[in-house]
């Protein structure tokens, strides 16, 4: 069963393969720069997403005052290029049925957009070039009986293409951010970038011959791999996508991403920009909470027909509103949150709750248990008993009565709490408190409610008076310790104690040190993720007690905060113990910094214990690393005294293709 902090939800853009494969919308965000044509002062920069790996660094000084720029988008302000383009997009939506579901529903639609493409170079600095995109003759076809041109929908598509847009590169040609008509709105924008983003590619100005970068499109944030060829005057690049790391709408649900195809580039010296483009490349998410696959085929081509050099085209930039190089931020309104919520749940209405329990029961009864069809049949309960209470209610008092078997019991205590509704807060507080049923499901209702996003006051009340009751906290009362330190994040409420639950939950302190579980009280001050629980752990590092001082560190890992980080490296990975030691190496997995990974570095090199050695190379596993870092990693792979660490610096190597 899969538990999540937050409730299982997805919202697609309205008309999304006609947007040109925005998949989904969330919040967007912007900043606000003016450049001024050949202007020497160094703009506002919004790069931080995009990293370039195996290629060396820029000669600053070179590019902005030779007269020859370096990379291959080096074409002067004032070049127009004409492109024939084409852009062609196919989105498929795939629900797989289940006993408990009549049929499936599956969707699919065509996009294709083909026409003229104007890309003038408007200006440029030393870090960055402004691009004037416009389209004409742009013929907007789409192989969907929802997606006519009568549509208002389509109307706001054609007359987004009516008028130019900006785009800010840097001077490898990653986009930054792109220029929008102010009267466009999110879809609008999105549909845009959905044309525009496949016709870009940043390349490294030393021209590596392989190289591996993270970049934006309209569908979120990308890994890919790249190769490049030079044959005289003529470079290809070659764009192969390894995964999606981001998309929108995917904060509760972590889909399985498949990538599939490519796209090659040719640049010319000459031009001192794209000749050609093709590309044909395909993304596919697998949301197993909800039987639910996504697939998106995008393919298309860039040919350029012309090109002029003339300066005296190019006005001054007006002050130009920056916004997001990814699509997957912005946000579309209501409207289609509301669509998919009104057919989620029109689908959860057909679903027989008993029908489903049945099929639940059956499942965990095999041996070996199908762990993909039970979350398929789980996530389809989740969804009955959100839209129904009675069968909620009905649910909880026959687990409470006992005419369940534990496993199913638990299972669908689970699924209450994934429901998020005030009528599941209430059914789990009297089964977490009764004891009419075992320990073992009163632990797993306060489990379940991990889930809940918005708890109430009552329920945080409730909480909070049976921990002030309790004689310690061991067994289930730690268990609804931890409980109140994950929600008393969430909400900021004041209790009938005039308190807020995270200031219940520092006045338990005394308690904690009264009846000897200190070590609990830190773990659940270190789930309330607390920028002010820094302090309150800072307390215990010096503690006689080394278990003291591990939770204490252990608590610091959620907590974003530079002094949590500081302690973590300066004290945690000096501390006597070696059990300590490893502790803090592993809640550093979660800090950010070069200095975290400096520190990591230096105690996997160097630690005399090998399983604090192995923490430390174990949190340097999703970083990102230098080459003098993959250099102490091929020592390490080749001279630490232990097998397993050297088995893990040679992983780390290899995701690192070193």
């Amino acid at each position: 069963m899969k538990l999540s902090t937050n409730t299982i939800r997805i919202a697609f853009l309205p008309a999304v393969a006609i947007a040109a494969a925005a998949f989904f919308a969330s919040n967007w965000t912007q900043h606000t720069v003016t450049l001024q044509q050949d202007s020497a002062a160094r703009p506002v920069h919004d790069a931080g997403d995009l990293t370039i790996h195996g290629s060396v660094a820029d000669d600053e000084s070179a590019l902005r005052h030779g007269t020859t720029l370096a990379g291959v988008y080096g074409a002067a302000v004032g070049t127009n290029l004409r492109y024939r383009f084409e852009n062609a997009s196919d989105y498929d939506l795939d629900a797989k049925p289940s006993e408990s579901s009549s049929t499936a529903q599956g969707a699919g639609i065509g996009f294709a957009a083909n026409g003229i493409l104007d890309v003038t170079v408007a200006a440029r600095t030393a870090d960055d070039v402004v691009v004037r995109a416009r389209f004409g003759e742009l013929h907007l076809n789409a192989q969907s009986p929802t997606a006519g041109r009568a549509t208002p929908d389509w109307q706001r598509y054609e007359a987004a293409t009516a008028v130019p847009l900006f785009v800010r590169l840097d001077v490898s040609g990653a986009v930054l951010g792109y220029g929008f008509d102010n009267g466009l709105d999110a879809t609008q924008r999105n549909f845009l970038r959905g044309l525009l983003a496949p016709c870009f590619v940043a390349v490294p100005t030393d021209e590596p011959r392989t190289w591996e970068a993270r970049a934006m499109d309209v569908s979120g944030i990308y890994d890919a791999k790249y190769s490049s060829s030079r044959n005289g005057r003529r470079l290809e690049v070659q764009r192969t996508k390894t995964q999606y790391v981001e998309v929108a709408h995917t904060e509760t649900m972590a889909p399985q991403t498949e990538t599939r195809g490519s796209a090659q580039f040719e640049f010319d010296d000459e031009l001192g920009w794209l000749r050609t483009m093709r590309f044909d490349e395909t993304c596919r998410l697998r949301f197993r909470e909800l039987s639910l696959d996504i697939s998106l085929r995008q393919r298309g081509s860039l040919e350029l027909e012309s090109v002029t050099v003339d300066p005296s085209t190019v006005d001054t930039l007006p002050e130009i509103t920056w916004q997001s190089a990814s699509g997957h931020l912005e946000d579309a309104g209501l409207e289609a949150d509301r669509a998919i919520d009104a057919a989620r749940d029109a689908a959860a209405r057909k679903l027989d709750p008993e029908a489903l329990l049945r099929e639940l029961e059956a499942l965990l009864r095999q041996d070996p248990i199908d762990r993909k069809a039970v979350d398929e049949v789980w996530t389809k309960l989740v969804d009955r008993l959100r839209i129904d209470a009675d069968t909620l209610r009905n649910f909880a008092l026959r687990i409470e009565g006992g005419s369940l078997g534990e496993d199913i019991a638990a299972a669908i205590l689970t699924a209450i709490g994934a429901t998020n509704t005030p009528v599941a807060q209430e059914a789990l507080d009297a089964l977490r408190t009764s004891p009419r049923i075992s320990e073992s499901l009163r632990e797993t209702a306060a489990i379940a409610m991990l889930q809940l996003a918005s708890p109430t006051p009552r329920l945080l009340e409730s909480i909070v008076a049976g921990l002030e009751r309790c004689e310690g906290f061991d067994g289930l009362a730690g268990a609804d310790l931890h409980l109140l330190g994950a929600l008393s994040s969430r909400s900021n409420e004041p209790l009938a104690n005039g308190r807020t639950a995270y200031e219940c939950l520092c006045a338990l302190e005394s308690k904690a040190k009264r009846t000897g579980h200190v070590g609990s009280w830190l773990e659940a001050i270190g789930n309330t993720s607390n920028a002010g629980a820094t302090d309150l752990c800072a307390r215990y590092i010096s503690d006689n007690d080394a278990d003291v001082r591990r939770r204490a560190f252990s608590a610091l890992r959620s907590i974003a905060e530079p002094r949590a980080t500081h302690i973590l490296t300066d004290r945690g990975l000096h501390d006597d113990d070696a059990s300590v030691r490893g502790e803090a190496a592993r809640a550093l997995a979660s800090h950010d910094g070069d200095g975290v990974t400096a520190a990591l570095v230096a105690v996997a090199k160097n630690d005399g214990e090998a399983h604090v050695r192995l923490a430390a190379l174990e949190s340097l596993a999703h970083r990102r690393l230098d080459a003098p870092t993959l250099q102490t990693l091929r020592d390490i792979a080749t001279l630490d005294n232990h097998e397993h660490v050297r088995g893990m610096a040679r992983e780390l190597l290899r995701r690192h293709g070193a």
